[in-house]
Order: structure tokens, then C-alpha cells, then sequence
């Protein structure tokens, strides 16, 4: 049933307002999730007799502050939208209110944050089971508080819950007449999955289908960029959705204007008054979708996209006449770079010169993990976040707030991998948490940015080295050391690399451009998959050149049956850098077919799409059990003396492998490293 937004006027309280004196100023500001957030201490609200509070409401919207695009009816405020939510101030020890999801199907449960007296991480996390009366917030010392909340999960894809808010209730005390300032600042998003959050709070890759409770819509590039800015952001965002008309993935044109309205989902299609609600700057991350949708059962050509992406731009700056606009795309791979970049330079060409393109880096899954389907985790959200927060300070003269993304970590530290800290080992356990406690300390005074990012970056560093008990082993199956590439098929121009490997005698190297592949040949491999395959690791090394010369469809593959029972990597999402890098791939993290069927391994296969030259080396693959290893395997001495030796002598590939070894975590690199080393030291 569609609803209108109501607006009711209070005259008689307004009235008596006017006969009042003026309020004596606003209280301490702190940050917060919506930017600008008023919070005061107890004492310093007490001091003020003239604040005025009110018993109840008249109107559900009485007193409250309400962010993004959201529909009431006076009695009731409907959250549909991402980070949609209110903030309201009173006095008393809590609040309670009805709410009502759209769905008690347990997959799509609706979830609020609430964040109180500006803090950076939610005090509380609502899941809206059924229609009932739930405290937002219970328990405070009874004084002046502000709380804000937050819809966590995203709008109506599949049925994820709209939350409907009503019957707001104090604890022991009143609404505060006067509700917090809203941030002078918006930021609007319009986007799929990737801005909704979709399974973000999974690192490994896990979750067979959609749930609200894997993602959490308020941890995203998108909002931490807002923060960072002190900014509100203002979603508008549908997992699945695109931009082009009549695609497969249905269109965002003709919703873009609209309140609350998707396809086959509409809570209100009333207009969205863009005069009263400006936006500073508007960030379309839309095409990730796009790519693999069809228009009247063909794939969606570059020219059709590129038409479809310039109306839309012409759309939202119709609409946004003195906004910065953003294109952001790549987070999911970056097949359709050249449309956006092209519809971006058209309107340029135009004289709009407030339009920019922002190429993402895709997800490195190796180091950020991977979320359900594929999808950005959020330690991926709080990297792009970065990035799309300076692009934006760039562009509109703003300056940005290093503690964010510090915060951010924090959080994520502490819901996301201390909450499990039963499952890994004291020692990586008690290094994250020092790295947190120092995070926290520096946050108290007044840091910079190069301080917050060192501990960012420490954080982060603690959080990778989380080992479990079972991480700990020196149990591997050797796939193949490379030595022989005759029992490999290899596009380019192949050979044996007899200088620059890593370990044996040699490794798989090759030269081309386009499609350069090594595919195992069939009948090499019959090799019995662990039954706890779950706990192990794909292990090996790749060299290249030039990884910028990578492109999208780029996939690792290891199989029982091709393209049927497999276990596959995404290769632009792997991190590589120029050089060799050393991958150990946790097997649950990757993208699966029918893995409950895989008993043995048959096959190997590496596709690269390369759009230049490059050269590409394979070396050593195993199927690793654990990431640390159990023994060093004498590692330790031979660098040592690989060091005493080039005091003296200067050797290339000592200096070279020097590195690796250092670093070594897995008992097999230790074993490969110390073996060569061992080798170069004793020619």
C-alpha cells in the first residue's frame, strides 16, 4: 500500500516556545554517525532550565531528526532504504518504540543500529523479529541523551524488511523539543549490492544465499566516505539492480526521482523533493549488474551502455544542478571501464566539468577476504571508503577525518574477530587486541593522519595473522613443482625459467598477449581431496610483470570436473603485484561449484586476459594444510648466512629470495626456501 509523507505544524507548541526564553546554545559536539550529531553531558543539559521537554508525540516525526529518503503518515515513520533512520534527543534513561517489518521471514529480518551520545560504533543492534515493542536503548544514566539508529539491511531485495517505527516511548523522562542538528552536508548514493552491503560481514567467502544478517548496510564505502567528509549519507540501493532500460537487471532511471519505489516493490512513488533535500555531491556506482545482463536476450553492447550511462548522468544532474558527480565502478571487476570513463568525458565535452570518473581497485581477496557471492567485505569497504573520500575532499575543497577509517577498524576488529576470539590461538589473539587498545589510546589525543594510519595499518596486520589452532601444521599434497613445463598446455611463447625461480630446478614461464593460459594436461592429477578441505590452503607462486595488464575473466581454477565441481579465484581480485607473489588462497574463501561433490582433483587451469605483453611464471603449487608452518625447516640460518655471504659477494637471486624467506609463513615455503638457499650457498 503506498504511503504519503505528511507534514503537521504545532502551533500551540510554538506558541509557547515563543513565550520562552532562548536556549542558552548548543551543547559539546562529537562525531558520529550522522556528522554533526548534537550530544551534551548530563550536567552540562541540566544547567539549562529553559530546555523544553514534551511528554509524547503527536506525530511519529515530532522531535526527530530523519535521514535519507524515508515516507510516514504521522503515525507511522517507514525505513526502506539503506542508512535510512532518525536521531532524536530526550531526558531519561532510555527509548523503546513499535516496530513492524515488512517480513518475519528469518532470511530477511530487518536489523537497526543505535548509536548513543555520538558514539562511532552502534550501542546496539535491533533484529526485527515480529511487530513489537522493542527498546532502542535501555539502562543510561537518566540525564540528556541523544541516540541515533540506523537501518542496517538493505531495500526490499528479495524481501528484506522495510521497518516501520511508531508509539516512540521515554524511559523515565521526555522528548527533547529541540532535535539534533542535521549535517550540513549530504552525499548521495545510488547503487547495487556492493552499496547496500551485500554479505560484507563474511570474510571467507561463506553463505549460500542472501540474508540481511551477513550485511550490514552501515559499514559500507559508501558511509564511511560520508564520515569522513562529515557528511550524511543518503543510500538509495538494490542488490541486482542496474542502470540500463529494460536490461535484465532492471533500470534505476526511472526510480532515481522516485521516494521509495523499486521495481515490483513500492512503498512511496511520490516525487523526492531534490529543491529541500540538496545533495553536495552525488556517487553512482551502478554496472557491475549491467556487464552480464541482457536487452531483449542479447548481451548489452558498450555503445547501448554508454547511451544508457549518459542519461542517467544527465538525469542527476538535471536534478542535482550543483552537485559534484561521481561514477565509482570496479569493485567487482572492471570489464566495463572504458563506458563509464567515456560517458563521464561526453558530458565533460559538454561543459560539465563537475562530473569525474573514479576507477576502484577490485577486491583483493587474498588480503581483505571475500564476502558472500563474491561480494566486498568490509575491511574492502573501509579501503574504497578511503579512497572515494579523498577523491571527494579533492573535488569539493573539503578536508577529510583520518579517525574514521580508524574507528571503522576498530569496529570491525571488535564485532568481527574478537567476538570469535575462542577460535584462534592466544598469542595472534592478544596481538590484535594490543593493536586495538593502542588504536583506542592514540584516538584520545587528537591524532594525526600518518599516526591514524600506521595504527589502521596495524590493525589490519593482526587481524590477517589470526591463526587457529589447526593453521599450525606441516601437512601439505605437492601439486606440482614446476620443473617440467612439458606436462603443461601454455599459451604465449613457454619455457623453463632456470634463474629467477623460487623453488627446484626451475618454473613454468611464459610471454604473450590476449588469452595466455596454463592448463594442467589431463591424466597428471588424481589427487584425493582432504576431507576437512575447509581448513586448507591453495599455495603457490606467480610472477608478473605487469598486473595492470590484467584483465576482467582472469580466474585461477583447480577442478574435479571442469566448470562443474570447482573451486575458482578471480585473479584481478588477488592483490598481485609486479614480481613474484606468493599466494596461499584458503579454499573455503573461494568461489565454488558444487563443492559438496569434490572427492578428487583433476585438474589446474590459469586463464589471464592480458591487453599487453606480459611475463607470467608458475611455481611450486601444493595443497597447503594450515598457513604457519610447525618447523622452519633451519630457514632461519640459511638466511643468515645468505646474509653473510652477501657482505661479501653480490648475488641476484640470493637477494631476490631473501625477502620471501624472511617472511615465509607456510611450512612448505620454508622447506622450498631453505632447500635453494642451501643450494646457492653450497655451488
Amino acid at each position: 500500500m503506498k504511503k504519503t509523507t505528511i507534514s503537521r505544524a504545532f502551533p500551540a507548541l510554538l506558541a509557547a516556545l515563543l513565550l520562552l526564553p532562548c536556549c542558552a546554545g548548543c551543547g559539546k559536539k562529537e562525531p558520529g554517525p550522522g556528522a554533526g550529531t548534537e550530544h551534551e553531558t548530563t550536567a552540562e543539559a541540566e544547567t539549562k532550565e529553559e530546555e523544553i521537554f514534551m511528554d509524547k508525540q503527536n506525530a511519529v516525526t515530532d522531535y526527530l531528526t530523519v535521514y535519507g529518503r524515508t515516507v510516514n503518515d504521522g503515525k507511522t515513520l517507514s525505513l526502506y532504504w539503506t542508512n535510512s533512520g532518525f536521531s532524536l534527543r530526550f531526558r531519561g534513561t532510555g527509548v523503546s518504540a513499535k516496530l513492524t517489518p515488512s517480513t518475519v521471514n528469518p532470511t530477511y529480518y530487518g536489523f537497526l543500529n543505535v548509536y548513543v551520545d555520538g558514539h562511532f560504533s552502534p550501542d546496539a543492534t535491533i533484529c526485527v523479529k515480529k511487530a513489537d515493542t522493542y527498546d532502542l536503548i535501555s539502562g543510561l544514566e537518566n540525564g540528556t541523551h541523544t541516540i541515533e539508529v540506523r537501518k542496517r539491511n538493505e531495500a526490499m531485495y528479495g524481501a528484506s524488511a522495510t521497518v516501520d517505527v511508531s508509539e516512540l516511548k521515554i524511559t523515565d523522562g521526555k522528548f527533547a523539543l529541540n532535535p539534533p542538528e542535521k549535517p550540513a552536508r549530504v552525499i548521495e548514493f545510488v547503487g547495487d549490492s556492493i552499496t547496500s552491503g551485500f554479505g560484507n560481514m563474511v570474510s571467507d567467502g561463506s553463505g549460500a544465499i542472501f540474508s540481511t544478517d551477513t550485511q550490514d548496510g552501515t559499514m559500507t564505502y559508501a558511509v564511511l566516505a560520508a564520515k569522513a567528509l562529515g557528511a550524511d549519507a543518503r543510500v538509495m540501493s538494490r542488490s541486482g539492480i542496474g542502470f540500463v532500460r529494460d536490461a535484465s537487471c532492471g533500470s534505476f532511471i526511472p526510480l532515481y526521482d522516485k521516494t521509495c519505489s523499486l521495481p515490483g516493490q513500492v512503498l512511496s512513488d511520490a516525487p523526492w523533493d531534490f529543491e529541500s533535500n540538496p545533495a553536495d555531491a552525488v556517487v553512482i556506482n551502478l554496472g557491475t549488474n549491467d556487464g552480464g545482463a541482457t536487452l531483449d536476450g542479447k548481451p548489452i553492447s558498450d555503445a547501448k551502455m554508454t547511451e544508457e550511462a549518459i542519461a542517467l548522468l544527465r538525469l542527476v544532474r538535471e536534478k542535482n544542478p550543483d552537485a559534484v558527480i561521481v561514477w565509482a565502478y570496479g569493485m567487482m571487476g572492471s570489464g566495463r571501464s572504458a563506458v563509464f570513463e567515456k560517458a563521464v568525458k561526453t558530458l565533460n565535452g559538454e561543459g560539465d566539468g563537475k562530473i569525474a570518473y573514479l576507477r576502484f581497485d577490485t577486491l583483493n581477496s587474498a588480503k581483505e577476504g571475500i564476502g558472500v557471492h563474491g561480494h566486498p567485505t568490509i575491511q574492502t569497504d573501509i579501503e574504497r571508503g578511503i579512497t572515494l573520500s579523498a577523491l571527494l575532499a579533492d573535488l569539493l575543497g573539503w578536508e577529510t577525518d583520518p579517525t574514521v577509517p580508524l574507528n571503522a577498524e576498530i569496529q570491525y576488529a571488535k564485532d568481527y574477530w574478537l567476538k570469535n576470539a575462542a577460535a584462534y590461538t592466544e598469542a595472534s589473539v592478544k596481538a590484535l587486541e594490543k593493536a586495538v587498545t593502542d588504536a583506542e589510546a592514540l584516538l584520545s589525543a587528537s591524532p594525526d593522519a600518518a599516526s591514524c594510519e600506521e595504527a589502521r595499518a596495524a590493525i589490519v596486520n593482526a587481524h590477517e595473522n589470526l591463526s587457529r589452532p589447526e593453521d599450525v601444521s606441516d601437512e601439505y599434497i605437492l601439486l606440482d613443482d614446476c620443473d617440467n613445463v612439458r606436462s603443461w598446455s601454455i599459451g604465449g611463447t613457454a619455457g623453463n625459467e632456470t634463474k629467477r625461480h623460487i623453488g627446484g630446478e626451475s618454473c613454468i614461464r611464459t610471454k604473450g598477449t590476449g588469452n595466455i593460459y596454463f592448463i594442467k594436461a589431463p591424466g597428471n592429477y588424481h589427487v584425493e581431496m582432504p576431507k576437512d578441505w575447509e581448513n586448507w590452503y591453495l599455495e603457490m607462486w606467480l610472477y608478473i610483470d605487469d598486473p595492470s595488464a590484467i584483465q576482467p575473466g582472469s580466474n585461477l581454477e583447480f577442478s574435479q570436473v571442469v566448470d562443474q565441481i570447482e573451486f575458482a579465484w578471480d585473479v584481478g581480485s588477488l592483490g598481485l603485484e609486479s614480481g613474484w607473489n606468493h599466494l596461499c588462497l584458503k579454499i573455503s574463501g573461494a568461489m565454488k561449484s558444487n563443492p559438496g561433490s569434490f572427492r578428487t582433483l583433476e585438474n589446474i587451469r590459469l586463464f589471464l586476459f592480458l591487453d599487453r605483453p606480459v611475463t607470467y611464471m608458475v611455481d611450486d603449487i601444493a595443497l597447503t594444510k594450515g598457513k604457519l608452518a610447525a618447523d622452519r625447516c633451519d630457514l632461519d640460518a640459511w638466511i643468515a648466512e645468505a646474509e653473510a655471504c652477501l657482505s661479501e659477494n653480490k648475488n641476484e637471486t640470493l637477494e631476490m629470495l631473501l625477502p620471501f624467506a624472511k617472511e615465509a609463513k607456510t611450512h612448505r615455503a620454508c622447506e622450498i626456501l631453505s632447500e635453494r638457499i642451501y643450494s646457492l650457498l653450497n655451488q
